[in-house]
């Protein structure tokens, strides 16, 4: 065992003679895991930021309807030669739904009852269709939910999905800090951890070996979202095709701002260099700004719907992104019992996926449709909320049926396994592919 003195970490032993040898040895491979240098490292940092901080606009694409099929061929024709991988941040637990178990189980109120998981997975079985190749699928859950997301899976058969194109891997985790210090115990033989921020999902790639597993499969781009997104285009053919053409080692997809003060981060330049400036950082002349359409011109707001270069994860994850500190209510144990604080009482440490744009010089950014691609879960009422959703997913299958020839008086869901984005509705049996 380390010598925790020398990290004034001593009291992570306190209650060692009353512990089991089961117990004992959890707390001791803990305490073995942590990196008490880094700890202490960023606990005693402040955080560094550049006295400039000049914020400019970043312009992004809007791709006409011939530029679309093009690019979506191209991205198609990277898929079939096993170019693509997709990685999906699953860490989250769906409290705010009032649902227990992985946000990702969630199930949004369609007819079909698909879970967020399965109708992903769908989009991924239709690009099998498409391009005769299955894309490999990197599940990044948590801790706490890694067992629970496994299990939905097998019991659902992997959705039809090829099982031996999906990995799930645990994201990377550290220690939450009280103020003074000290390491957080959950128990008398548990450390405090918590998953080390969005950020963390290159670090985990790394450690868990899959960075390089992807290099050994001739992957090339590897298209990064998050779960609670119940309409992402997940590997989207045409994106990937317009991150090839751009020639750039990233490229993010947004939507416009709804209103000036929408609480979403935008993508633009800081200090020269691509980032996205969360909604508190910008000031209210740039917040306001308009350009001569009268549009916002800070209004790429940020969907979680990433491509990145294999090439560059490799070389940028051996760089170094700040850790951010957030001040939290974290419990600990004090005299054998737990303590849950009314008010923040130490940190927590966290990683940005925007830290490490600035490693790319530049990024492109292609404009879509909220109203297509972006209809996150994340309240149970109202707005992006789980009703919205499933009203946004039912008027997209009406306007593809619409737009097919064919009509219905009621709201119909389509199985979007077989469908992509509307294609070949003219060719099938349309009763087939419906749930109502």
């Amino acid at each position: 065992m380390m010598n925790l003195k020398q990290w004034n970490q001593e009291h992570l032993l306190d209650y060692i003679n009353e512990l089991s040898d089961k117990e004992k040895s959890q707390l001791y491979k803990e305490i073995k895991d942590i990196d008490f240098e880094l700890i202490s490292k960023i606990f005693s940092d402040e955080e560094k930021h550049s006295h400039e901080n000049k914020v400019t606009a970043l312009k992004a694409d809007v791709l006409s309807n011939d530029d679309a099929k093009r690019l979506f061929d191209l991205g198609l024709s990277s898929i079939q030669n096993n170019e693509v991988a997709v990685v999906l941040m699953a860490g989250g637990q769906g409290t705010r739904l009032g649902h227990k178990g992985p946000k990702g189980t969630f199930d949004i109120g369609l007819p079909s009852g698909k879970s967020l998981f399965h109708l992903q997975c769908d989009k991924l079985i239709s690009l099998h269709n498409l391009s005769g190749q299955y894309i490999k699928w990197y599940i990044m859950t948590s801790e706490d939910n890694h067992q629970e997301t496994v299990n939905h899976f097998v019991n659902n058969d992997y959705f039809g999905y090829s099982k031996n194109h999906i990995v799930f891997f645990k994201q990377d985790r550290l220690p939450l800090v009280l103020e003074n210090g000290s390491i957080a115990m959950k128990s008398k033989y548990e450390i405090n951890l918590a998953a080390n921020g969005n950020g963390g999902i290159f670090s985990s790639l790394e450690s868990n070996g899959l960075l390089n597993e992807m290099t050994n499969n001739g992957v090339k781009w590897v298209y990064l979202y998050g779960v609670d997104n119940a309409i992402a285009k997940v590997a989207d053919p045409t994106f990937i095709g317009y991150t090839i053409e751009s020639k750039k080692p990233i490229a993010s997809k947004s939507v416009d701002k709804a209103y000036p003060e929408e609480k979403v981060g935008v993508i633009c330049y800081r200090n020269g260099y691509p980032d996205i400036v969360e909604y508190s950082e910008l000031d209210d002349e740039l917040r306001y700004m308009t350009d001569e359409n009268n549009q916002l011109v800070y209004r790429n707001g940020n969907i979680l719907s990433h491509v990145f270069s294999l090439d560059f994860l490799v070389e940028s994850v051996q760089k170094d992104i700040p850790y951010h500190k957030a001040h939290k209510k974290v419990n600990y144990i004090k005299q054998g019992q737990i303590i849950e604080p009314s008010e923040p009482n130490g940190y927590k440490f966290e990683l940005f996926i925007f830290d490490m744009f600035k490693y790319a010089n530049d990024m492109a950014v292609m404009s879509v449709k909220r109203e297509e691609e972006f209809s996150p879960v994340k309240n149970k009422d109202g707005k992006d909320s789980p009703l919205s959703a499933k009203n946004l997913i039912l008027n997209e299958h009406k306007r593809w049926l619409t737009n097919a020839g064919h009509n219905f008086n009621e709201d119909v869901e389509l199985d979007t396994s077989k469908t992509y984005n509307g294609e070949g509705l003219n060719n099938i049996n349309i009763i087939d592919i419906i749930y109502r």
